[in-house]
């Protein structure tokens, strides 16, 4: 066990996921200071508004990126010699594009019904359109996050996620003490900075993929692959929305505020495994040797597990700050499903190397559409029973359920796939 310890410390994943690790921390602890800003200034009831309109953005976002986030890193990492990934990146941007126009369209039209039907929150119907800008801003600026993830250039990764919450800052600062803030300005700056970013990050990538028309066969590959990721992403999100999502249909806004500080305050946690993951996914994608892949995922189960332990202890006093900050007197509440969600995500996180080495490695993208399929019923299930009975707690039990069901299911089908 020493030797392994000392072999994770003397590798490069570590370098690099110490620079993935540290732009993370920095991104998080930004963007913490913009949403608690938001808390303090928008009170529970606007706060839960806000919230329910990003909730929402999570939802949409993978249907309409379409899971070319994951299959761009596969295929840059896969083609990075002599530039070869730049018709994959051409067919993606012309994808998003479409697909992000559609959505704009879809929550302008449509914002009224979604909020009275869906949401059952009349009240959120005026900020709703603001869902289809910020999806359309997101995915294009992921477009560029991929092929840097995907090339292994790390530090660009980390420096447009840190750059991007610091310009979200920085314009939302001098607004505090110029205009009456509201949930639909705060979301204004939350999409700004999405655009900004890559029109920035547009600077650093050859923009000769803008002229790299992909071939017939190189479509055919791209989209045999991505058909999968694509229905993975979507029920990813929603299976990892479902909570919230219900929260919002039987909770009042208050309530729905309260739980929102709980899941941003976990989020650090979910964006560390982000990071590293970052790291270990093009590390999958390259590999030929089956071996070489297991001893490091060995390797990599017990640095992800070890980490996000000490992390979610750390984030335990962390958190009591948070509350204070917030108003303790509004959001005392928020602690106890805090500690759940926590919970949740530590068991999830030590077997995220497992569905790494399956999506990347094994080239399993089919098993994760069941995985999710799976995991939003398991949510779905357990929360249409505990939140009208314990509130804004039994949400938080029925997203950690759904993480108890998705590490068990990744380590049964590792087992029967990589040793069978």
């Amino acid at each position: 066990m020493k030797q392994k310890l000392l072999a994770i410390f003397q590798t490069q994943t570590l370098r690099q996921s110490a620079i993935t690790v540290v732009s993370t921390f920095l991104s998080s602890g930004l963007g913490a200071v913009y949403y608690l800003l938001l808390a303090r200034l928008l009170g529970p009831a606007q706060y839960g508004l806000f919230f329910i309109v990003i909730a929402a953005m999570g939802v949409v976002l993978p249907v309409a990126d379409l899971g070319l986030g994951q299959s761009l890193v596969r295929f840059v990492s896969a083609n990075k010699t002599d530039r070869k990934y730049f018709p994959f990146v051409n067919l993606a941007l012309r994808t998003k594009l479409v697909s992000g126009a559609i959505t704009l369209i879809i929550f302008l039209v449509l914002s009224s019904f979604i909020a009275r039907f869906i949401f059952h929150q009349p009240a959120v119907a005026g900020l709703l359109p603001w869902v289809g800008l910020a999806v359309l801003g997101q995915i294009l600026f992921f477009l560029t996050l991929a092929v840097f993830q995907g090339t292994q250039r790390f530090a660009l990764w980390g420096g447009f996620q840190v750059g991007t919450n610091f310009i979200r800052l920085l314009l939302v600062l001098p607004l505090i003490f110029l205009v009456k803030f509201s949930a639909g300005l705060a979301l204004g700056v939350f999409v700004l900075a999405y655009f900004l970013g890559f029109g920035l990050s547009l600077l650093f990538i050859d923009r000769k993929f803008l002229s790299s028309i992909p071939t017939s066969s190189q479509v055919k590959s791209f989209w045999d692959f991505n058909k999968w990721t694509a229905a993975v992403g979507v029920l990813t999100a929603v299976a990892n929305r479902v909570d919230i999502l219900l929260a919002a249909r039987f909770l009042n806004l208050t309530q729905v505020g309260i739980y929102s500080l709980a899941t941003i305050m976990v989020a650090f946690l979910s964006q560390l495994a982000g990071a590293i993951g970052a790291v270990t996914t093009a590390k999958f994608a390259s590999f030929q040797d089956p071996e070489a892949s297991k001893r490091y995922l060995g390797k990599a189960i017990l640095f992800v597990g070890g980490i996000s332990l000490l992390v979610a202890l750390a984030m335990l006093p962390v958190a009591g700050i948070v509350i204070w900050f917030a108003g303790k007197s509004d959001y005392a509440a928020a602690w106890g499903p805090f500690v759940i969600l926590l919970a949740g995500l530590v068991i999830f996180l030590f077997t995220n190397p497992i569905r790494d080495s399956l999506m990347y490695y094994h080239a399993q993208p089919q098993f994760f559409f069941w995985l999710s399929l799976g995991q939003a019923m398991a949510v779905l299930l357990a929360g249409w029973f505990l939140i009208p009975l314990w509130g804004v707690t039994g949400a938080a039990l029925s997203f950690t359920a759904g993480q108890i069901f998705v590490a068990g299911t990744s380590v049964w089908y590792y087992r029967k796939t990589a040793y069978a």
